[in-house]
């Protein structure tokens, strides 16, 4: 066998190696995209179990927080709301998006709705 020979035969192992640790980076890179996204699932999900603890100590914060998002469904129907959905509704689920669109942003607003129980967003008295 030649030089030149061990030469070729030395870029095609070094070719195979190159593809291997590739393919084992890509792999790596897959895995730790899933154990962030998990991660950040997690730290949502304590988010919001510390968030209902901190509702269901309390009973007139239960109410509040009931009343408004009672009244949150009517937001979509106001023009607020729909220039809202128009302009940041691609960062919601797209089951969520369809709820909506094909929902709440159909209903009629309610005379008496108001967002999170600040103020009226039905139709001004005449």
């Amino acid at each position: 066998m030649s030089l030149n020979d061990l030469a070729n035969m030395g870029q095609v192992i070094g070719a195979i190696a190159v593809v291997i640790s590739l393919i084992y980076v890509a792999l790596q890179i897959r895995q730790n995209t899933n154990a962030v996204r998990s991660a950040t699932a997690q730290s949502v999900h304590e988010h919001f179990a510390s968030w209902y603890h901190l509702i269901a100590a309390d009973a007139e914060l239960s109410r509040i927080v009931a009343d408004g998002l009672r009244d949150y469904q009517y937001l979509f129907g106001a023009p607020g709301g729909k220039v809202f959905w128009k302009e940041r509704g691609y960062m919601f689920g797209e089951e969520f998006r369809r709820c909506v669109e094909d929902d709440l942003m159909k209903r009629e607003t309610h005379s008496e709705a108001k967002p999170l129980g600040a103020f009226s967003i039905g139709k001004p008295n005449a």
